[in-house]
C-alpha cells in the first residue's frame, strides 16, 4: 500500500496530523512499515501513545518499532515499546543485538531482558560486540560469556578473527574452547589462538598463547601451522616468532581478573571498586587495569589503581606512555611518577606523544626532552628523538615545540630531524626545520638527497641550498660521490631532475658515473623517457646553489597574486558592462550615477597604476637572482639575441621566441644556451 496521511504525519512528528488520521492505524506501506515505525525512525516519541495499536507489528524483514529505536539509538522511545522485547527479525536478530552493533551503550541497559538470546545462526549479542570491537559493551553482556554459535565459535574467537585486541583481553575466560564444525576457512577444533595466528595479529597471539598453546584442530594442526599456512599476505615474522617454541602446557584462563580490566576500559568506577582484590594483575602481554584506564582516558579510575603506577608491560610501556600516545591530557599529571621511564626500545612518553601528534600531552612532558631511542623502531634507527618522530610523522606543531631543545641531536646514522621530514615529503616540517638543522649524515647524505630519492619536488625546491653536495661513503648500494640528481635519475623522478639539473649536472660519483649514467643503467623498469631526455645533453657547467630558495618561492607566489589582481582590474576598467540602469530615471539620479562611476574609475586607475609599479618592482627583484624571470622556477641559462640578455631558462626561451625580450622589449631573433 502507498504511504498514508497518518504515516506522513508520524514521519514528520506532526502530532495534530496523527490525531486527524487515526482511522489509518494498522496500515503498512510497501515495505511493511507502519506509522509507528516511521515515527520511531524520526525519533518522534510524542507520537507513540497515539499509535499503540501498532506495537508488535513487524515489517517485511521482521523489524519491529523497538528494533528501529535500538538501531537508531532513540533511547527515549525504548521504554514506551517494552511490549516488543524479545521479538526477533526474520534472521532471529534482536533489538539488543542491533543496539550493540551500533555501539548504543545506553540502549543496551534498557534491553537487558534480551541478553542470552541467539539468532538463527546461534550468534549472541556478545559475539556481535566482540566482532565490532565494542569494548564498552562487553561488561554489560558478561552473562553470555562461554556461549557458542552453530559452528562452535565464541565471542573470543570473533575478537581474535577480526583483530579486536581489547575485546579479546576482556574475553580471556573463554580461552580453550574449540569450534565444533568446519567453516570456509577453518577446520573443526579451531581455537581463537589459531585464528589470530592465521589472520596475523601478534598481540592477540601473545594474549592467548599461555591458555591455548599446543591445542590441535581436527586435522592435527596447531596454531604454529596456521601461522605458516595462511593465505593472507604480509609479514608474519612476529607471529611466527611467538609460536616458534609453541609448547603444550597451558594455564587455566582468568576469570574475575577480566572484570577489573573491563571496568577500567569502560570507566566503571563502581566496577573497579568491586574488583580491587585483583589490582596488580597483568595479562599475558603485561597490561594492567591502570594502563587500560589511562589509554581510554578514564582519569577517575586512576586513584583506585595507583598501586599499579610504575608497572610496565612486556614491551616496557607504562600507563603514562599509553595516556601520552592516546592524547589523554587529564591523566598525565596523575601519572607523573612515571615520567622518565623508557620502554624496551628506549621510547619515552614524550616520544610517543610526539609520534602521534598529541601536542597537549607533549607540552606536559618536556622534562623528557633530549632522550634518544636505543633500538630501531617506528621506521627510525636507534638514537631517534621526540623531535625526529614528530618530523617523521608530520606534526609541525610539535616540531616547533621541541625544536629549541633537540635541534642539535642526530640519530645513530647521523641524520637530523630535517632529513626525516624531507624523506617523507612533509613540507610544513621542512620549512620549520630548514634554518636550524641542516647538515649531512654519517654517509654524507643530505636532506635534499632524501627528498630527491623519494620524489618530493616541493621539498627539493626548499632545499636547493644543499645542491652540489656529494655523499662521502657507500650507502644502500650507491657509491660515495652520489648526488641528489643521481638519486632522482635512478628513481625516475623527472620533475626533481629538472629542478636539480642546473646545479648538479656533470658531477661524478666515485665510479666516474654522472646522473645520465644512472638514468640509462637501471633495472627498475617503467617509462624513463622523460628523465633520459632531460639528461641527454647533460652539461658540466653548473649554477651556484641558491641560498634562499624559499624567498624565490614566495616571490613567485606574490607575483602570481599580483598578476591575477591586475587582470581582474583590467577587466573592470575596460569592460563595457553598463546595463540600462538609467532607463526611466530622472536627470538627478543619472548625474549621481555618473559621478559615482567616475569616482570608481579614478579609484581603479590608481590601484591599477600601483599594482603595475609593484609588479615591475617584483620582476626587477627577480632579475637580480639566478632564476628565470618568466617561470620563476628554473635557472636562467639562455641568452636572447640580438640584445644578449640572460634572463630566461631554455624552456621559456622557446615559448617566447619571435616575441620580445622581457627586459628591453627588443624582438627575439634567436637564442643561445649558456653554460655558466
Amino acid at each position: 500500500m502507498l504511504v498514508t496521511a497518518l504515516m506522513e504525519a508520524a514521519g514528520r512528528g506532526d502530532l495534530e496530523g496523527v490525531k486527524r488520521n487515526l482511522n489509518e492505524v494498522g496500515e503498512k506501506n510497501e515495505y511493511g512499515r507502519t506509522a509507528l515505525m516511521l515515527a520511531i525512525r524520526g525519533g518522534h516519541t510524542n507520537c507513540i501513545p497515539f499509535l499503540k495499536e501498532e506495537i508488535g507489528m513487524q515489517d517485511n524483514w521482521g523489524w519491529t518499532a523497538l528494533i528501529l529505536a535500538a538501531y537508531n539509538g532513540n533511547i527515549d522511545c525504548i521504554p514506551l515499546l517494552k511490549e516488543e522485547l524479545g521479538k526477533r527479525d526474520n534472521d532471529g536478530v534482536t533489538a539488543l543485538m542491533y543496539a550493540t552493533e551500533k555501539g548504543h551503550l545506553d540502549c543496551i541497559r534498557l534491553l537487558k531482558e534480551e541478553i542470552g538470546v541467539q539468532n538463527n545462526w546461534g550468534w549472541t549479542t556478545l559475539m556481535k560486540a566482540a566482532k565490532g570491537g565494542r569494548t564498552n559493551c562487553i561488561s554489560s553482556l558478561e552473562k553470555e560469556i562461554g556461549m557458542q554459535n552453530n559452528w562452535g565459535w565464541t565471542a573470543l574467537m570473533w575478537a581474535a578473527y577480526y583483530g579486536k585486541t581489547d575485546c579479546a583481553r576482556l574475553l580471556l575466560s573463554e580461552s580453550g574452547k574449540q569450534t565444533t564444525n568446519k567453516s570456509s576457512s577453518f577446520f573443526s577444533g579451531t581455537t581463537a589462538l589459531m585464528m589470530a595466528a592465521h589472520e596475523n595479529y601478534p598481540e592477540i597471539v601473545g594474549l592467548l598463547l599461555p591458555y591455548e598453546q599446543g591445542l590441535k584442530d581436527s586435522e592435527g594442526h596447531t596454531a604454529q601451522w596456521y601461522a605458516y599456512n595462511s593465505l593472507w599476505r604480509g609479514d608474519f615474522t612476529q607471529v611466527r616468532k611467538l609460536l616458534e617454541n609453541e609448547g603444550t602446557e597451558r594455564v587455566p584462563p582468568p576469570r574475575e581478573e577480566c572484570l577489573l580490566m573491563a571496568s577500567a576500559i569502560t570507566g566503571d568506577i563502581e566496577g573497579v571498586r568491586k574488583n580491587l582484590d585483583h589490582v596488580g594483575y597483568q595479562d599475558p602481554t603485561g597490561m594492567t587495569a591502570l594502563m587500560l584506564a589511562a589509554s581510554y582516558g578514564h582519569s577517575d579510575c586512576i586513584p583506585f589503581l595507583e598501586k599499579e603506577i610504575g608497572m610496565q608491560n612486556n614491551d616496557g610501556r607504562t600507563a603514562l606512555m599509553w595516556a601520552a600516545y592516546n592524547g589523554r591530557v587529564g591523566c598525565i599529571t596523575l601519572l607523573e611518577e612515571e615520567i622518565g621511564k623508557e620502554d624496551n626500545d628506549g621510547m619515552t612518553a614524550l616520544m610517543l606523544a610526539a609520534s602521534n601528534g598529541m601536542t597537549g600531552c607533549a607540552q606536559l612532558l618536556l622534562t623528557e626532552v633530549g632522550k634518544q631511542t636505543t633500538r630501531e623502531g617506528n621506521g627510525l634507527p636507534p638514537g631517534a628523538t621526540a623531535l625526529m618522530l614528530a618530523a617523521h610523522n608530520d606534526h609541525p606543531e610539535i616540531v616547533e615545540l621541541l625544536l629549541p631543545y633537540e635541534q642539535e641531536l642526530k640519530d645513530d646514522n647521523g641524520e637530523t630531524p630535517l632529513m626525516k621530514a624531507a624523506e617523507k615529503g612533509h613540507i610544513s616540517c621542512v620549512l620549520i626545520l630548514k634554518a636550524k638543522t641542516e647538515g649531512q649524515n654519517t654517509g654524507g647524505q643530505t636532506a635534499l638527497m632524501k627528498a630527491a630519492l623519494n620524489g618530493h619536488k616541493n621539498c627539493v625546491r626548499l632545499l636547493l641550498s644543499e645542491a652540489g653536495r656529494q655523499s662521502e661513503k657507500e650507502r644502500n648500494g650507491f657509491p660515495s660521490g652520489t648526488t641528489a640528481l643521481m638519486l632522482a635519475a635512478r628513481y625516475n623522478h623527472p620533475n626533481v631532475v629538472k629542478l636539480l639539473l642546473p646545479y648538479e649536472q656533470g658531477l661524478k660519483d666515485s665510479n666516474g658515473h654522472t646522473a645520465k649514467w644512472y638514468a640509462n643503467n637501471d633495472s627498475k623498469g617503467g617509462n624513463r623517457s622523460r628523465v633520459r631526455r632531460l639528461l641527454r645533453k647533460e652539461g658540466t657547467m653548473r649554477l651556484p646553489a641558491p641560498q634562499n630558495p624559499g624567498d624565490v618561492l614566495r616571490l613567485r607566489e606574490r607575483i602570481t597574486e599580483l598578476a591575477i589582481e591586475n587582470e581582474f582590474l583590467k577587466k573592470d576598467l575596460f569592460s563595457s558592462d553598463y546595463p540600462q540602469e538609467g532607463a526611466g530615471k530622472g536627470p538627478l539620479q543619472l548625474g549621481q550615477k555618473i559621478s559615482s562611476l567616475e569616482q570608481q574609475l579614478e579609484m581603479y586607475k590608481d590601484r591599477y597604476d600601483n599594482l603595475q609599479k609593484t609588479l615591475i618592482q617584483r620582476v626587477q627583484e627577480a632579475k637580480s637572482t639566478t632564476i628565470c624571470i618568466v617561470c620563476l622556477t628554473n635557472p636562467k641559462d639562455t641568452l636572447l639575441q640580438p640584445c644578449g640578455h640572460l634572463c630566461a631558462c631554455s624552456n621559456c626561451a622557446e615559448r617566447i621566441m619571435n616575441q620580445t625580450c622581457p627586459f628591453c622589449r627588443t624582438p627575439i631573433e634567436s637564442v643561445i644556451k649558456a653554460y655558466i
